[in-house]
Order: structure tokens, then sequence, then C-alpha cells
């Protein structure tokens, strides 16, 4: 018998909630599950994303003990996203390469 993941969610509503869950056996039945515990209006519209805002599509993206989000529907705020540094860490060594050329 498998060992269910436990899994921490935060609301991307206006309350902010947070709440642990264990997965269903489906990710439909998950997703309903965590709109059900976060009072969403419409658990079946539920809708999970990793920190990056990327979409939860199949369950086995998901590790035990991850912090995921949901929404009651919408997208993942883009304000949320990580932005990735352009630079790659040659910020750093900008200005001393300066001193050379």
């Amino acid at each position: 018998m498998a060992t269910k993941k436990r899994i921490t969610l935060q609301s991307l509503e206006a309350d902010g909630a947070r709440v642990t869950a264990l997965c269903a056996s489906t990710l439909p039945e998950t997703r309903e599950q965590v709109g059900m515990k976060l009072g969403f209006a419409k658990p079946s519209l539920c809708r999970l994303f990793n920190k990056h805002g990327a979409e939860i599509d199949h369950l086995e993206l998901v590790m035990h003990d991850d912090l995921l989000y949901a929404s009651a529907g919408g997208p993942f705020p883009r304000s949320m996203k990580e932005r990735p540094s352009s630079s790659h860490g040659m910020s750093l060594f900008y200005p001393l390469l300066q001193c050379f050329l």
C-alpha cells in the first residue's frame, strides 16, 4: 500500500488561508478536496500551482510535504512568480571585469 503524500496549501484568494491535506487517489479528487477545505464556492474548479506558478497537472509532480498554491479557478498571480536573474551571477563580477577592460 502506497503512503499518501501530505501537502500544505496556501490559498491565492483574498483570505490567504493555509491548510494541510493528504493527496487523494486522483488529481481531480485532490483539487476538489483542497477546494472544500479552503471553502471555495466551487471546489471542483480549484487549481493547484507550484511556487514558480506552474500548474500541477499530475499527482506524480507532487512530493511529500510540498507547499502548493491553490486558486478558486483563477490563474497564478503574475506578481508571485519568481523572476529568473538575467545576469546569471555576473553582477558581482562585472565591476571587477571593468577594471581590466
